[in-house]
Order: C-alpha cells, then structure tokens, then sequence
C-alpha cells in the first residue's frame, strides 16, 4: 500500500501536481514534511502554504509566491527562489545554506535560527526583517535592503562587516 502510494505521489510529481492540485496553485495547501526535492515550483501561488519541514533542496521557486507560508525547518539548500516574495513568511531554523535569494522580497520574514550561510541575498528587499542567530557566513549582503532589520548583537556585526 505504501508502495503504491509512494509511486502516485513521484507520477504526481512529474505531472506538476500534488495531491491532485496543480502546483501552479498551491495557496494554502497543507504540505508538511513534503518531499519537492528538485520540483519546479517557479511561479507558483505558495500564498499561506504549510510547508513544515518539507524537503525543497534544490527546488526551484523562482518568483513564487510565498507570502505568509510557513517554512519552519524546511530544507531549501540550494534552491532557486530568485525574485520570489517571502513577506511575512516563517523560515525560523530553515536551512537556506546555498539558496538563491538574489532581489527576493524579504519584509517581515522571520528567520530566527535560520542558516543562510553562503546564500546569495543581492538585491533582496529585507526590510524589517528578523535575523536573531541566523547563520550569515559567507552570504552575500550586497545591494541588500536591511534598513529596519531586526538582529542580534553579533549578526548586526557582521552586517555591518559586509554591507
């Protein structure tokens, strides 16, 4: 039985779908613990999605969006996530390490804990984002908007070391 459940959701996952929902529209969906290793997600509506410790590593969510979706502890290391909009998203104790951030709209994302080292944040808009113990090195900070970002004292440091 779980063979065969595990063979329709991989067909689903070629066909662009999950639980018989095009990923083009996943506003809201329930997809905690999910496995969208390597999935094309780019463009899709991830709007208020639940994706708690889902596997994205590699995904890519090129100009998602990912509005208010909640990505606590999900593994996004090395996806693709370019221009997508994470405003006001939980991504507290992502692991983000490698992840294309570049010109991604980051207001009001919380990523407490979240590991971003070596990610690339060029030209992300992180106002009033909130970075306590994130996990910054080696990411790249340039062009990044962080006026108003909420750190903690050793991650206000090494901003300032890097912007």
């Amino acid at each position: 039985m779980n063979e065969e459940m595990s063979e329709e959701k991989s067909e689903q996952k070629r066909n662009g779908e999950i639980n018989g929902r095009s990923w083009s529209n996943l506003r809201g969906a329930d997809l905690e613990g999910a496995d969208l290793r390597g999935a094309n997600l780019s463009g899709a509506d991830l709007t208020w999605a639940d994706l708690i410790e889902a596997n994205l590593k590699g995904a890519n969510l090129e100009g998602a969006d990912l509005r208010r979706a909640c990505l606590w502890k999900a593994d996004l290391r090395g996806a693709n996530l370019k221009g997508a909009n994470l405003s006001w998203a939980n991504l507290s104790e992502a692991d983000l390490r490698r992840a294309d951030l570049s010109e991604a709209d980051l207001r009001y994302t919380c990523l407490f804990w979240a590991n971003l080292r070596w990610a690339d944040l060029r030209r992300a808009d992180m106002r009033e984002v909130r970075l306590n113990s994130a996990r910054l090195l080696g990411a790249d900070l340039r062009w990044a908007n962080l006026r108003g970002a909420h750190t903690d004292w050793f991650n206000r440091k090494w901003i300032k070391l890097t912007h």
